[in-house]
């Protein structure tokens, strides 16, 4: 369940739509542990299956949550930071 504070973080209301709904979705598909594996067809595939973006486009909007510090990236895999709103 994602907490009613989540949407009302500064982090989050700088960030579009898109870009929200890809850390939602990379936070869905992550194991336990917060990893992900970072490719952006996979990204596509899972998150927007049938949306009209391109894998190009997902890498971007990846490069924001990289660049707003809510996701890290090491070598082949995405690590979530561990989200809390104070």
């Amino acid at each position: 369940m994602i907490d009613p504070k989540f949407w009302a973080d500064d982090k989050m209301m700088s960030l579009t739509t898109r870009h929200r709904l890809l850390f939602i979705g990379i936070w869905n598909f992550s194991d336990d542990g917060g990893i992900h594996k970072n490719n952006n067809t996979v990204l596509k595939a899972e998150i927007f299956p049938c949306d009209d973006i391109s894998i190009n486009e997902v890498g971007e909007l990846k490069q924001g949550l990289i660049d707003a510090g809510l996701i890290i990236e090491l070598n082949l895999m995405l690590i979530k930071k561990k989200y809390s709103v104070l």
